[in-house]
């Protein structure tokens, strides 16, 4: 992968959290608004499609870069799959009340943006710049 690749990676990551952040806000505003079924089923497929995008991007851009916290990242995309899982059977079944949807995704999808995403971006960086400075001085 070269440097510019590694750059590009970190931006698709950036956007992608941008998009899915818009996406959990549709979601939100078809349930607020009391949309029919096919709507929000619409949004709710949009939401998890999305969701696995970028999942397998971020997994194949760390296998690429030999991240060293794959696993354990890997393991919190498991986790959470489980809790969006969780959380859209929860409005099915009436334990989870639509207005709280979007509170509860924007919640989940901060703290694995927060900690295990931006720890990956931060050892993105940190390996092309070393990179960078070796090839620079021709090692």
């Amino acid at each position: 992968m070269t440097h510019q690749a590694t750059i590009d990676g970190i931006d698709r990551i950036e956007r992608d959290h941008r998009r899915l952040g818009r996406l959990i806000d549709k979601l939100q505003a078809a349930l607020s608004k009391g949309a029919n079924a096919d709507e929000i089923a619409l949004q709710r497929c949009a939401l998890t499609e999305y969701l696995e995008s970028h999942m397998a991007f971020e997994e194949a851009l760390m296998a690429e870069r030999c991240y060293p916290l794959t696993f354990t990242h890997t393991e919190q995309h498991q986790a959470f799959r489980d809790q969006v899982a969780s959380i859209l059977a929860g409005i099915d079944s009436g334990t989870v009340t639509p207005g709280n949807v979007g509170k509860l995704l924007k919640k989940i999808h901060t703290y694995h943006t927060r900690y295990f995403d931006e720890t990956l971006c931060h050892y993105l960086m940190d390996k092309y710049a070393l990179q960078s400075v070796a090839e620079g001085a021709g090692i």
